[in-house]
């Protein structure tokens, strides 16, 4: 919401009252304070990778970012994708689904002409992540809990690493080999 105050007071001055009010009654009549309830709740740590083994042609992509409460992250949610109001296609359908300690939440749309889903949360111990379809998700908490091998960097990698000054805070590492 601040993000959103500071490009109107640039690019419309006059209007940032107006949408300050918008999104309190949105978020009155949702029961979600968008700020604490859904923003403050992410921790400090993203990853983003995608796993050939997962989904093919990108669709093994994941990202995972820390949170601090993973029931208040789900119930927030739940919350606003039960605001959506139906449309022409459908209403939204929210599918939830324990799994290995953690819990999948398939987001959809359900209506006469169309029966799909369109997003994957998964909460798991202190992660919330997202993905297009539950297979990556299922690979994220299995490579958690040591069912699945994890990605590790080789010794060359770690070498060449250990070079990097340490301010740096993020790190992109690409091997196209298992997807060939």
């Amino acid at each position: 919401t601040k993000l959103i105050d500071g490009v109107l007071g640039v690019a419309a001055p006059d209007k940032v009252e107006e949408v300050k009010d918008a999104i309190k009654a949105f978020e009155g009549a949702v029961g979600v304070d968008i700020d604490k309830d859904l923003f403050s709740n992410f921790g400090e740590v993203v990853v983003s990778y995608s796993s050939p083994s997962d989904g093919f042609l990108g669709t093994g992509a994941v990202i995972a970012i820390q949170v601090k409460d993973g029931k208040k992250m789900i119930a927030t949610i739940e919350k606003l994708a039960k605001a959506i109001p139906q449309n022409p296609l459908g209403e939204v359908t929210l599918k939830r689904k324990a799994y290995h300690g953690g819990e999948i939440v398939q987001l959809g749309i359900a209506g006469p002409q169309v029966n799909s889903h369109f997003a994957t949360i998964g909460i798991y111990k202190n992660w919330f992540v997202y993905s297009q379809y539950p297979q990556p998700i299922k690979g994220f908490i299995l490579r958690q809990e040591g069912v699945l091998p994890a990605w590790k960097a080789n010794e060359s990698l770690t070498k060449v690493l250990a070079r990097f000054p340490s301010e740096f805070n993020s790190i992109s590492i690409s091997d196209p080999r298992p997807t060939v």
